[in-house]
């Protein structure tokens, strides 16, 4: 895997598509050989798949459902996110605001019912949150998986022993997913972090899905690495599997869709300093369209025309 800006640099200057392609198949392989290890073992009836913000959760998803279809097994992805309190019992931040990050935020005791109904019963119905509303719509969604299927619930959450203390051992299988990689120079000096590169990927998402200002959601990173540390961080060695989600050439169509925008930014908004470090990585990479993109990248989770929106 490459992660020197000079080489990376050097295939996107000679042959841009191959360079795409080549990635994407290296990811899409991860994914593959994760569906068949899951295929193999008939036993695994609930994957739990928990990551940091932007670290590709919901598209990997997917990835894999259509890779587990493909061998043969029926899929289904349930976002945590469905199981979110309504704003009257959410919990407060030291600031008091609405605290999204914390695992108080949702109604644990509500996913355990929906995983142990999936478990015995093979299925279920689940909650579905109107985010416009701030609340659960009074319909809900109907999940029957069959007596051989498997649901995938994702979301910042799904290690949290909140939630996996009040579920059988047997029949789950515990996946991670980061970015787990870094930029770095021809000298082996460090570019660009992990941390930093989901951040970028979150500022576009923000701006093309939720028409959010960039201060806004700098704003909002501070709660979300809080979050993180606090309440997904200490479990990431539980998990039974970790996936890697870096794409070697993302800093350079992200280059394309904010460096404009992020240079716009005055040095006063919150969290500017990672602003520095992502512009100062922009810098040293070359351009790279969102053009070459596939449609079912991952990437596509945080730029227009994804085949998963």
């Amino acid at each position: 895997m490459l992660n020197c800006m000079d080489d990376i640099n050097a295939r996107i200057l000679s042959d841009p598509a191959a360079f795409v392609a080549d990635t994407e198949k290296a990811y899409r392989q991860r994914i593959e050989a994760l569906a068949e290890r899951i295929a193999a073992n008939r036993e695994i009836q609930i994957i739990l798949l928990a990551g940091p913000s932007a670290s590709g959760k919901t598209t990997s998803a997917c990835i894999l459902i259509d890779d587990l279809k493909d061998l043969g097994i029926h899929a289904e992805r349930v976002s945590l996110d469905d199981f979110y309190k309504t704003h009257d019992k959410m919990p407060l931040d030291e600031n008091g605001e609405l605290d999204y990050e914390s695992i108080d935020s949702l109604e644990t005791d509500d996913i355990a019912r929906c995983i142990n109904e999936l478990l015995s019963k093979r299925k279920t119905e689940l909650p579905i949150f109107n985010f416009t509303k701030k609340a659960r719509e009074t319909n809900t969604r109907t999940i029957d998986i069959g007596p051989h299927g498997v649901v995938i619930f994702e979301g910042l959450h799904a290690l949290n022993p909140v939630i996996l203390n009040q579920l059988p051992e047997d029949h789950l299988l515990k996946l991670y997913i980061s970015v787990g990689e870094d930029y770095r120079t021809n000298a082996g000096e460090l570019l660009l972090g992990s941390r930093n590169i989901r951040l970028m990927r979150r500022l576009s998402r923000d701006k093309i899905y939720r028409n959010s200002p960039l201060e806004k959601s700098l704003h909002l990173w501070t709660n979300v690495v809080k979050g993180e540390n606090r309440f997904l961080i200490p479990y990431k060695p539980t998990a039974d599997e970790k996936l890697q989600s870096f794409h070697e050439y993302e800093l350079c169509v992200f280059k394309e869709l904010l460096e404009k925008d992020l240079k716009k930014l005055p040095k006063s908004v919150p969290n500017y300093d990672r602003v520095a470090f992502i512009l100062n990585a922009m810098e040293k990479a070359a351009p790279l369209s969102p053009d070459f993109v596939p449609e079912d990248s991952l990437l596509k989770e945080f730029m227009k025309g994804g085949k998963y929106e």
